[in-house]
């Protein structure tokens, strides 16, 4: 399967509506990367959600930004990575909601027919590049295929980037992420199926050079009006935004 059949759903239509996606789910109104942020961002309209993840001390992957607790639990810091699962979910989030596996969140996302955008975290400690894009594509591999159609992964790091690219299922879409024009040139460099500028980054003759060579194109994190203007009238495919709501209403607003 080439790229553009990868990231089909992954674009819109000329001349279509833009896509939105929940930045780590409705992040604006719920807890970051929680099953309820994911389902609030669906409920308010999102096409998909956005999250992240890593693995804990016991190999499980489950959901969550940052390499330890500090900010979303407190107290104890707790890397991650050193925490086992069964800690991991004894540790309270704010509204008393847990860390989810990657797996419970493909479950409510890809069952409610949306879809979702998986990136690989990485650190400059605990497991490989290879290991991390390996850990996803196993489970990527034993989900259905219409489930792995509706998702994409993708990440800042270009060795994590190729060594999922190498061994993912041929039907999953592959995107790298930047933030600077280095990494723009990176990322010309990979030719991934998808294009994730920081909305500075999404100038229109880069979005058409992209879209014109088949890839999707998705900025983040898109929040403010003005930028969510600026990204349609670039003709992004998608923005990853913390609210999805106001997203939407700003997107409808500005549609024909």
């Amino acid at each position: 399967m080439d790229s553009a059949h990868r990231g089909a759903r992954f674009r819109r239509a000329d001349g279509g509506r833009l896509l939105v996606f929940g930045h780590r789910g409705a992040s604006a109104r719920a807890p970051e990367n929680t099953l309820a942020a994911f389902e609030l961002a669906l409920d308010e309209g999102a096409d998909g959600v956005e999250l992240d993840v890593r693995p804990c001390g016991s190999s499980e992957l489950v959901v969550c930004h940052d390499a330890d607790l500090v900010r979303v639990a407190g107290g104890d810091p707790g890397r991650v990575e050193a925490l086992s699962l069964t800690d991991l979910r004894a540790r309270e989030l704010a509204g008393g909601a847990r860390i989810p596996l990657l797996d419970e969140a493909l479950d409510l996302v890809v069952g409610r027919g949306a879809l979702v955008n998986i990136e690989i975290k990485s650190d400059r400690t605990g497991r490989s590049p290879v290991e991390r894009a390996a850990a996803v594509a196993e489970v990527l591999a034993r989900r259905a295929a219409v489930e792995r159609e509706r998702t994409l992964v993708s990440t800042f790091d270009p060795m994590i980037y190729e060594a999922f690219a190498s061994m993912a299922p041929l039907d999953v879409a592959r995107s790298f992420i930047f933030d600077s024009p280095l990494s723009r040139v990176v990322s010309t460099a990979l030719g991934p199926d998808g294009y994730h500028p920081h909305h500075s980054l999404a100038e229109r003759r880069f979005v058409e050079r992209w879209r014109a060579a088949g890839a999707y194109v998705h900025t983040w994190t898109v929040d403010a009006r003005d930028d969510i203007e600026r990204a349609d009238a670039a003709g992004v495919d998608a923005i990853i935004t913390n609210d999805p709501r106001g997203a939407i209403a700003v997107r409808d607003r500005c549609s024909p």
